[in-house]
């Protein structure tokens, strides 16, 4: 018998997710425009576009969700809130949690959603938090476990687009976002 009311916890959503993602997949077909399961659960795409196919990426792209540090958020969430935008699904193609999990999001093939003119060239990495408990401060809320988790996700990005550079969303953009100096990682680039 199962105690421990996380693991309950743990084991109900994952059970809701495949049940979704099941349910679903029947609507995938109209979004991908293929018949082929995507790599990404069908929860998170919209009957109403398809996405872009992505081309050289040359920008890896550091983002925050925007969200208190007592605020929980999921990829699910982030994508609810993008579609609500008119957005085909997730426009971040990795999100880490505060527990430091890196959860897929839109499928690294197409172009994300996340930085205005130049999401056909970037992948988008999002961590959960960024603001103060206030809800509009811009602060680095990371934990240590997503701070070890964002270095490793953009080593093995790198790895894979040894040519794309690093950059935070307000080098894009007039904002805070991602409440921190995303080049303190600039090490990883440089090896």
């Amino acid at each position: 018998m199962i105690k421990n009311l996380k693991t309950w916890k743990t084991i109900i959503q994952f059970i809701i997710t495949v049940l979704t993602a099941i349910i679903s997949s029947f609507f995938v077909q109209s979004c991908m425009g293929k018949k082929s399961t995507p790599s990404l659960p069908a929860t998170l795409y919209s009957v109403s576009q398809s996405p872009r196919p992505m081309k050289d990426v040359r920008y890896l792209v550091v983002h925050c969700t925007a969200t208190r540090p007592s605020q929980h958020v999921t990829v699910a969430d982030v994508d609810r809130w993008h579609r609500a935008r008119h957005f085909c699904m997730i426009g971040y193609h990795w999100l880490i949690d505060r527990d430091g999990n890196i959860q897929p999001g839109r499928p690294e093939q197409y172009a994300g959603a996340h930085v205005k003119h130049f999401n056909d060239h970037a992948i988008g990495i999002c961590y959960e938090g960024g603001v103060a408990e206030d809800g509009k401060t811009p602060m680095d809320t990371r934990t240590e476990a997503q701070k070890t988790a964002l270095e490793h996700l953009l080593q093995v990005l790198h790895a894979q687009y040894p040519k794309a550079t690093l950059h935070g969303h307000r080098e894009f953009a007039n904002k805070a976002c991602p409440s921190f100096d995303c080049h303190e990682y600039d090490y990883v680039f440089d090896s």
